[in-house]
């Protein structure tokens, strides 16, 4: 069975950004309120990226695209 080296360390097959905004109009866009939450690994339960929370605002500047 092979075993990878965890998102992050060196040797790692995958990479995650820290932080991600949302993905409007082919751009990435921080949130309206500058508001983020932590995103668990669902194998450790360890906070490894932060994903924009969403507002109304960012759904009317998505919805004009």
């Amino acid at each position: 069975m092979s075993r990878y080296v965890a998102p992050g360390e060196p040797g790692s097959p995958v990479d995650f950004a820290t932080r991600y905004d949302h993905f409007i109009g082919g751009e990435y866009v921080p949130p309206a309120t500058g508001r983020y939450f932590a995103n668990p690994s669902p194998v450790t339960g360890a906070q490894f990226t932060e994903v924009a929370v969403g507002s109304t605002d960012d759904m009317a500047h998505a919805r004009k695209q």
